[in-house]
């Protein structure tokens, strides 16, 4: 938060350079001089306030760049342990929360295995295809879930079929659409397969000339081979998103843990504090519904968006086996009642890193 205050600081300074070179030069031209002395001037100016101008971009990108928590620095402070009063206070608010905020959600880890399927649950390789179906062209398998083969305990899950998510590794956004329209499937595409026909095999699927990432180089995927996916039920509680804010201040009020509450919820606590509730609470990770994490912030801009994208539908994080830019997240929002009727084609989509 400090680092990003002094950044604003410097933007403002660098602005104020480039307003003054530029009326430096304005004034140079309007006395028509055409000495040498006014000429180096000229000069000077010119580099000073291009340099200023590069500044302040840069400066007013990273100053004014939005965060859905605060940032965690690398720099070295001596930790403090927290006392007993703060651990009781933390885990009444946190019981609180799990009370009002607990939704199942299954945790994906990654298995590297031998003769890994077309029919498994898995990241990257080669995808199952219907052979009756054209192929998105140009799109690469980045994961397929076996409904029937995993049988989720899940009402808002399928008991059949297979769910595919297709991205284009020679799209430098992975087919992101950076002006806003994360729902535009131009680069990327969601698959559902209603059956899965069994009899298909990989060489029918190869013959089809359908890729894998197997085939092409690393970096040009978020996932750097092939991994079947392992799934976990579990409990999330998530307090790390922008849409929590409002039912977060309801809760900390009426747990009673801090008398004068500050606006900003995360001023509220300590660092040590902080990362207490993270350990307990973090929504990051690989995952199948649940809550959302975000790097940056919550792509769903406006009340409307958040409200039809309702669910998480999958969330892909960064790892040793996968790599969203720079330590990025993935994610891929559903709306529920769509959800039940099986019905994937609106999709939003959208990923950012540190």
């Amino acid at each position: 938060m400090k680092d990003q205050k002094k950044l604003k600081k410097y933007f403002i300074i660098s602005c104020c350079i480039t307003i003054a070179c530029v009326l430096g030069i304005m004034y140079i031209f309007k006395q028509q001089a055409n000495n040498e002395k006014s000429m180096a001037a000229l000069l000077v100016l010119f580099f000073l306030g291009l340099i200023s101008t590069y500044a302040a971009i840069a400066f007013g990108v990273v100053g004014f760049q939005k965060k859905s928590v605060p940032v965690n620095t690398n720099v070295k402070r001596e930790k403090k342990e927290l006392t007993d009063e703060q651990k009781a206070k933390l885990d009444k608010f946190l019981e609180m929360v799990k009370k009002e905020r607990s939704i199942p959600y299954y945790k994906i880890s990654l298995s590297k295995e031998d003769n890994i399927s077309i029919f498994d649950s898995k990241y990257g390789g080669t995808p199952y295809w219907d052979m009756e179906m054209k192929y998105p062209e140009g799109l690469y398998l980045l994961a397929q879930i076996n409904f029937e083969k995993e049988k989720f305990d899940n009402d808002l899950l399928p008991k059949d079929g297979m769910l595919q998510i297709f991205i284009d590794p020679n799209d430098e956004g992975w087919g992101l659409k950076f002006d806003g329209d994360y729902s535009k499937q131009e680069g990327w595409k969601v698959v559902y397969h209603k059956k899965v026909d069994y009899s298909v095999s990989e060489n029918n699927i190869k013959k089809m000339g359908i890729p894998s990432n197997l085939d092409i180089d690393t970096y040009l995927m978020p996932v750097n081979g092939e991994y079947k996916m392992v799934f976990t039920p579990d409990i999330d509680y998530s307090i790390y998103n922008d849409n929590a804010q409002d039912e977060l201040f309801d809760i900390l009020k009426e747990s009673g843990i801090i008398e004068d509450i500050k606006e900003s919820f995360w001023d509220n606590f300590t660092s040590e504090e902080y990362d207490y509730l993270y350990d307990k609470l973090s929504s990051a990770g690989n995952k199948l519904l649940g809550y959302p994490y975000f790097v940056q912030y919550d792509p769903r801009n406006t009340k409307e968006e958040k409200e039809h994208y309702d669910t998480l539908l999958f969330q892909s994080d960064y790892c040793k086996e996968i790599m969203w830019g720079d330590a990025g997240i993935a994610t891929f929002f559903i709306n529920k009642e769509k959800l039940k009727k099986r019905d994937f084609s609106d999709i939003l989509y959208y990923w950012d890193c540190s």
